[in-house]
């Protein structure tokens, strides 16, 4: 197949060919350009023991979905990817203690997992969900389950995106770097 060269088409087929160019450019550019408005608010709340959680709400769907992202990282990273989700969903991404825009801790005492877990609580309180999806992403999907062990009654469902494996194979290669699992 030989390449598009205008110096090799009469000019008649070339301006065919640019005008046929432009109709679809103009077509197909406003489609693809259209924005698409997300209620959006944020906020803290304060736990038990004084840690401020730093909250993000996203869309105004039916159903909330509470993400839980993974590392010392904070929610955003999750964001871009899970925007479209708040075309029909509430999206309630919050950032763990200890991460993100959430309070930094010195006491690493509170940093176990059954203070992630109670964080979670506090978070479903606050908003009143009776029953929780949540949607976690590598650590997260630990506390996550954890939550479940903890509250199954609390829990709708679950979507777990990656998760670091609860193992203890796992605990042994990775306690050194993961510290808040091993409280």
């Amino acid at each position: 197949m030989t390449p598009i060269n205008s110096r090799n088409m009469p000019k008649k087929e070339c301006l065919k060919l640019l005008v046929g160019m432009f109709l679809v450019l103009q077509i197909y550019t406003p489609a693809q350009s259209q924005t698409i408005r997300l209620k959006s608010s944020e906020g803290y709340l304060q736990t038990e023991d004084s840690v401020h959680l730093f909250y993000k709400i996203l869309g105004e769907g039916k159903d909330t979905i509470l993400v839980v992202h993974g590392g010392f990282y904070n929610s955003g990273y999750l964001s871009p990817d899970l925007t479209p989700l708040a075309a029909h969903h509430t999206l309630l991404f919050y950032d763990m203690r200890a991460s993100g825009y959430s309070s930094l801790l010195k006491d690493t005492a509170k940093l176990g997992i059954s203070d992630h877990v109670n964080d979670i609580e506090i978070i479903r309180k606050h908003f009143q969900l009776k029953k929780l999806t949540l949607m976690a992403h590598s650590m997260g999907g630990i506390i996550s389950g954890y939550y479940a062990v903890v509250y199954p009654e609390r829990v709708k469902s679950m979507i777990l995106i990656n998760p670091i494996p609860a193992k203890a194979e796992w605990e042994m290669n990775f306690d050194s770097k993961l510290p808040i699992l091993t409280h």
